[in-house]
């Protein structure tokens, strides 16, 4: 799967009051995972809405995604992309004398394209196709899994940042997943372009693993280093 690192954005405790929980940094990931438990209910006709919030800053915050609201014990799973750097849960809980118990833990996914780039780089295949967003999602990530199985040759997972170039060729992989996986057979001439972005972008994946060709954009988790010799260079404040 694409590079994961586990994040908590609500441990589980009894709650009794709506609130909202402490910025997680994603770092470069842009998906979230999520699994929201509830484990305990109590009070008169009690509902528990919660959602994710992101932001760039983690000082202005706009909803990413809600659950379906809870009113008794249960669990539901929540995926959502398009994360920007930081997340966070927010809760509203309702009714006479209520408290919840409950945590919304996960992964979040180093995933190198979204959703709204199948549309923006022009994968015109798609265009009358009904896929949801968590149906392009998990193409993208299963996509990614494959171009790490390249990257990985020759850069330090996971990346944290990366250019057009290869988002292009992880949306041309994705696309072509999506379609085939529905009973696509491409064999019309009108399907050359996306068997054509395939290829070309496994191609260019293999290229970048045999060091022939440098994308510009990609910065992976290789510490910084100084020139001179082996000092590894720490971005944290020592204190002297």
């Amino acid at each position: 799967m694409a590079h994961a690192t586990a994040i908590t954005l609500a441990a589980s405790a009894a709650r009794t009051a709506t609130g909202s929980g402490s910025a997680v940094d994603l770092a470069s990931a842009t998906t979230a995972d999520l699994r929201l438990l509830v484990s305990a209910v109590a009070g008169t006709n009690p509902t528990l809405d919660v959602s994710v919030q992101t932001s760039d800053d983690g000082a202005t915050w706009q909803t990413l995604g809600s659950a379906t609201r809870m009113v008794a014990t249960g669990s539901q799973p929540l995926r959502l992309s398009g994360a920007l750097r930081y997340v966070r849960a927010a809760w509203t809980i309702g009714g006479t004398s209520p408290s919840f118990t409950f945590s919304l833990s996960g992964s979040a996914l180093v995933v190198y394209a979204a959703p709204a780039d199948l549309d923006r780089l022009g994968i015109a295949a798609l265009a009358n196709e009904d896929f949801t967003n968590e149906d392009k999602d998990r193409a993208l990530a299963s996509a990614t899994t494959e171009a790490d199985g390249y990257l990985n040759a020759r850069y330090t997972l996971p990346l944290t940042a990366w250019g057009d170039d290869l988002r292009q060729h992880v949306v041309n992989i994705a696309a072509y997943r999506l379609l085939v996986r529905r009973g696509w057979s491409p064999v019309a001439p009108e399907d050359q372009t996306l068997r054509t972005g395939h290829a070309d972008a496994m191609a260019w994946l293999q290229k970048v693993k045999d060091e022939r060709i440098s994308p510009p954009g990609i910065v992976d988790s290789t510490p910084d280093v100084y020139d001179a010799g082996g000092f590894v260079v720490s971005k944290a404040k020592r204190g002297w």
